[in-house]
């Protein structure tokens, strides 16, 4: 058989269960890896992961408040989408709508972080940057 891509195998992964389970794993290999590094950047918070079926939360407890935060990633079948709703310190709160689109003519499926095409990695980067990083970046010279 000729050298071809595997068609079958990219249009299943574009499945709305399949990219849920890809992003928690990307979710909680970042957060474990936040984790390890938190006291040598000098982050205040503890870090932790909750998934239960089609959710997944993330959770950096702390002393200080600023930054402290919660994020739930969850399954929306009715709009075929993933939601990831963040709340800041309690105060602060906004979502981003994840979706996988099957590109026909190209033969590949498409993620989409709100309206911008992206890659799994960048998602999570998106999301969880300024999360991880402000009270460091805050404590920079």
């Amino acid at each position: 058989m000729e050298d071809r891509p595997n068609w079958v195998k990219q249009r299943a992964e574009c499945h709305l269960d399949v990219v849920f389970a890809r992003l928690c794993q990307e979710v909680e290999f970042d957060v474990e890896e936040m984790q390890k590094y938190a006291s040598q950047i000098h982050h205040p918070g503890s870090f932790r992961t909750d998934k239960s079926g089609d959710r997944l939360q993330v959770f950096c407890d702390s002393q200080d408040v600023n930054v402290m935060f919660a994020v739930e990633i969850r399954v929306d079948r009715p709009n075929d989408a993933i939601i990831i709703e963040v709340q800041e310190s309690g105060l602060r709160s906004h979502s981003h709508t994840i979706k996988a689109k099957w590109d026909e003519k190209h033969g590949k499926c498409i993620l989409y972080c709100d309206k911008d095409s992206a890659f799994y990695w960048a998602v999570c980067k998106r999301i969880f940057e300024p999360l991880f990083f402000s009270s460091v970046d805050r404590s920079q010279p």
